[in-house]
């Protein structure tokens, strides 16, 4: 092999490693830290989901404020729920547990946690979550009324 082909070798090798490099870099740049609960001075909620619900969601009567649960966190125990379904969303799974009560309508909430991907938990297991709150709502969909709160930056603080 001649010096010129030698130095070409070595020039794609230095390009390639290179453009590794740069790809590892920005894919280890996008993955996201694991969820690590609420900052430090977090507001957190002291009510149960269903109060959340009952207190928080927007109401048909007009004189009648709901309190805004935007952005306060689940107590550090978390809430309770059956993992009914786990989807996929665009911020990553939602672990969607369903909650049965009979203090409100529907007789039933739904808590939407925003999870990791490495939450390694299976559909038909209980767990508490703990999340900071993005939404509460009820919604009537036919004749169901479906009450649910979604928590973003939710992870899994125990399963019973």
């Amino acid at each position: 092999m001649n010096a010129g082909k030698l130095i070409v070798v070595i020039a794609v090798g230095v390009v390639a490693l290179g453009v590794l490099s740069m790809y590892s870099g920005r894919k280890a740049a996008s993955a996201k830290p694991p969820h690590a609960g609420p900052p430090p001075n977090a507001p957190f909620v002291t009510e149960s989901p269903e109060v959340v619900i009952a207190t928080g969601a927007p109401s048909r009567n007009p004189r009648a404020k709901p309190i805004d649960y935007t952005g306060m966190w689940v107590p550090n125990e978390g809430w309770d729920g059956v993992v009914e379904e786990i989807t996929s969303e665009t911020e990553g799974p939602a672990l969607r547990l369903r909650r049965i009560t009979t203090s409100m309508l529907g007789g039933e909430c739904w808590i939407v946690a925003l999870v990791d991907e490495d939450h390694g938990i299976n559909k038909g297991e209980s767990v508490h979550v703990q999340g900071k709150i993005r939404s509460v709502k009820i919604q009537l969909a036919q004749s169901i009324i479906i009450n649910s709160i979604v928590l973003e930056e939710a992870r899994v603080v125990s399963k019973p």
